[in-house]
């Protein structure tokens, strides 16, 4: 019988090998699958923020990598604090600036 962590490990794996091989449609499913299956971990939130914030198989949507990156720093995943910072540093949230603004 699997265990939790062998799952979750295996659909990791399977999923950054798949974006690695730049298969990012299939990447995202099992992303999505992660996400529902293991919603308190903040890798596969990180890695569709990726996705959508650098347009790799996907249109480029900096809102929805902001709010997947968020979702992974409400999760403690570092890699969000950082792509979180660095949509920051580089101005791609003039969307965000302009809402607070308001």
């Amino acid at each position: 019988m699997e265990s939790q962590t062998d799952r979750l490990k295996e659909l990791k794996d399977r999923s950054y090998s798949l974006y690695e091989n730049k298969e990012y449609e299939k990447s995202r499913r099992i992303l999505r699958t992660l996400i529902k299956e293991y919603p308190n971990d903040g890798y596969a939130y990180n890695l569709m923020g990726v996705m959508f914030e650098r347009a790799y198989g996907i249109k480029q949507n900096l809102k929805k990598a902001f709010e997947y990156y968020s979702q992974g720093v409400e999760r403690n995943f570092v890699h969000s604090f950082a792509n979180l910072g660095n949509m920051f540093d580089f101005g791609k949230l003039e969307f965000y600036v302009d809402f607070m603004n308001r």
